[in-house]
């Protein structure tokens, strides 16, 4: 079945790998760069900035995560909710996180970055079909791409991440010798991010007053959210 890819790619992730796939990666690397309301309406200063081919470009936002006190690094978190409303769609769990980049300054805390945006169709075809002439993006093309299956967007990821390699590993966050890649998320990480990660309360009490504390890894919201998001890191 086929869906829109603002729901497969709104989270695409990227993760340590030390390998290249091995995924014909074409060169339209001299493109003008595209205007800032197709690629990012809401900057932040710790944006993470990826280029595509034709001009194209995706931003990412950090998601940081506790470092584990185990070999793997990994720390526990809990996702999903308990209450009558919605517990039965959102099936609070246990798991297990980590994170592959180091976050300067704080060697405590380990980070991995989550598509700040949806895939749009602008985006999905400078990958996937880009020709000689670059076509500009358009306002049409700034609505998630859709028709696209769980390989398509596997397909996605490893074009855009072959191309990257190719033409602009700097770009990419590093660990030790090696470069980040562009993956879909697993639901734990997609899931942590969209709930706020490190910036939400273990237990928040609704309506909840006053500053919410920060570092806390169990997560439980009250409110509800959506399966998924346009915007998933706040």
């Amino acid at each position: 079945m086929k869906r829109s890819l603002g729901s497969c790619l709104a989270g695409i992730g990227i993760v340590v790998c030390s390998q290249a796939p091995v995924i014909a990666a074409h060169a339209q690397t001299d493109a003008p760069e595209w205007d800032t309301r197709f690629v990012d309406r809401h900057p932040d200063s710790d944006d993470l900035k990826l280029p595509m081919p034709c001009g194209g470009s995706m931003v990412f936002r950090p998601v940081d995560v506790a470092t584990g006190k185990t070999v793997p690094g990994d720390v526990e978190i809990m996702t999903g909710r308990n209450d009558a409303v919605d517990g039965y769609n959102e099936f609070l769990h246990k798991s297990w996180i980590s994170a592959p980049f180091p976050v300067p300054g704080k060697p405590d805390l380990r980070r991995y970055y989550v598509a700040k945006y949806d895939v749009t169709q602008n985006l999905y075809d400078a990958v996937m079909h880009p020709d000689a002439a670059c076509r500009p993006p358009t306002a049409e093309g700034m609505k998630p791409a859709i028709r696209v299956s769980w390989f398509d967007a596997q397909n996605f990821t490893a074009t855009w991440t072959s191309w990257l390699l190719a033409h602009h590993a700097a770009t990419l966050p590093t660990h030790g010798d090696g470069h980040g890649f562009v993956r879909l998320p697993t639901e734990d990480e997609w899931s942590y991010a969209a709930r706020g990660g490190m910036q939400v309360c273990r237990r928040i009490s609704w309506p909840r007053h006053g500053p919410c504390p920060k570092a806390t890894i169990i997560i439980s919201l009250p409110v509800p959210i959506s399966a998924r998001s346009s915007r998933l890191v706040p």
